[in-house]
């Protein structure tokens, strides 16, 4: 998690990209690509990434502890209709791992193994959760 400093830095940057391309898709201008690119690009796109995806997306390692109050947030903020509530969660195997379960949980009770455990949460302080859902 970021500091809150960090935090702001970051979604003022982001506001100030967003306006650049709402300007550009106004004046209608081609060609304008504003990429950040890590140094090794190729590392993460071609290594790292392939064995992300092999190797840490595991549903079996959600767990929701006895906090859990079965309100059903993660199923209604996961992206791909992988959770299931009944009086616990169940995870399917489509997970992303985008971790929305985690982070919008308002009880904190989701972790994956062990290591979000001490991990602080975060949510877009500019959409409400009844708007994050109602997107989907």
């Amino acid at each position: 998690m970021d500091s809150k400093e960090v935090e702001q830095h970051k979604l003022s940057a982001a506001e100030e990209t967003l306006k650049q391309i709402n300007h550009d898709i106004e004046q209608r201008i081609i060609g304008e690509l504003r990429i950040d690119k890590c140094m090794f690009p190729w590392l993460l796109t071609g290594i790292i990434n392939p064995i992300f995806t092999k190797k840490a997306i595991d549903p079996v390692k959600f767990q929701a502890d006895d906090s859990c109050i079965g309100c059903g947030t993660c199923e209604q903020v996961f992206n791909c209709n992988n959770i299931q509530v009944s009086e616990k969660p169940q995870w399917g195997q489509n997970c992303t791992q985008c971790l929305a379960c985690i982070h919008y949980c308002p009880v904190k009770a989701y972790q994956y193994g062990q290591k979000t455990e001490n991990k602080g949460r975060y949510t877009n302080p500019h959409i409400t959760i009844a708007e994050f859902i109602n997107e989907r």
